[in-house]
């Protein structure tokens, strides 16, 4: 049987918290690609739509809210799930606001990464 791994995309310019997410998520299975800033996102979701976008909201170039508002005129449906080392109430209202499906607060717990991440993919 042939068995399509599920493709998430991380919109995050900081190396250390993408290795890290990398490394979380790698044991489910799933194949994962990287975009320094929100420019890169859109390109990468051009050419194939992802079944998850993990988004830094402050990236260079292109911020990863300006990023989600042509996501969400474009891909609607995709799951976009918000992460930020700023963790304020504000921020979080903006992010439910702009479309997000979910909020994650850096510095990121894998056990929380893991809860928010596996209903997206199907896995729970």
């Amino acid at each position: 049987m042939f068995f399509m791994r599920k493709l998430i995309y991380i919109a995050e310019d900081d190396m250390v918290s993408f290795y890290f997410l990398e490394e979380v998520l790698t044991p489910l299975k799933v194949k994962i690609k990287q975009a320094k800033n929100g420019e890169e996102l859109l390109q990468l979701i051009h050419e194939k739509v992802p079944d998850l976008v993990l988004l830094d909201l402050r990236m260079p170039v292109m911020s990863g809210l300006d990023a989600l508002a042509v996501i969400r005129k474009n891909h609607p449906g995709l799951p976009v799930v918000a992460q930020t080392a700023y963790a304020m109430t504000e921020e979080r209202e903006r992010c439910f606001q702009c479309g997000c499906n979910d909020y994650i607060s850096k510095p990121i717990r894998k056990t929380a990464l893991l809860k928010i991440v596996e209903p997206y993919l199907g896995l729970s």
